[in-house]
């Protein structure tokens, strides 16, 4: 009874939590599985459903943009004491009124592209008809994959 109870205040607390490991894990591993060069829609990747898809850079605590949903993104990631490092990188999946942090690890076979970067890549690095954005809305997000330095990396943006 009492290891019921512990579990149930757990998951009430933990609504907003990120997604388990294991859901972590496989979005990991479609996003290696995306052929370097081409992009996938977010939603063939993640059976995470979101109204909006961030992307947060590694060291970066809050989202650049300056409007009411990046705002709301920025309160939540500040009221979950949300702190980035070298080390990983994250979706944030945003909800009619809950938002989801999805961390994973950077390595050399996948590394986040920060959206400076790509602005400022030679035309065709990226798929044809890809625009690297920060956030997108849950249907329109796509994530490309390029090689760049020997290292794969993607980058969350939106086909034209």
């Amino acid at each position: 009874m009492r290891k019921s109870i512990v579990t149930l205040l757990l998951s009430v607390a933990c609504i907003s939590c990120s997604p388990p490991s294991g859901e972590a894990g496989k979005l990991e591993n479609a996003l290696l599985a995306i052929p370097v060069g081409s992009s996938v829609r977010f939603e063939d990747l993640s059976q995470f459903a979101g109204r909006t898809i961030c992307m947060v850079q590694p060291y970066q605590d809050s989202l650049a943009l300056r409007d009411p949903l990046a705002d709301q993104v920025n309160e939540y990631l500040a009221d979950q004491g949300f702190g980035a490092n070298e080390a990983y990188f994250a979706f944030v999946l945003v909800g009619d009124n809950e938002f989801d942090v999805v961390k994973l690890p950077r390595s050399d076979k996948l590394d986040i592209l920060a959206l400076h970067q790509a602005s400022k890549l030679s035309r065709g690095t990226l798929p044809q008809g890809f625009v690297p954005r920060e956030c997108v809305t849950g249907p329109d997000a796509a994530i490309a994959k390029i090689e760049f330095m020997g290292r794969a990396y993607i980058r969350l943006g939106r086909m034209q």
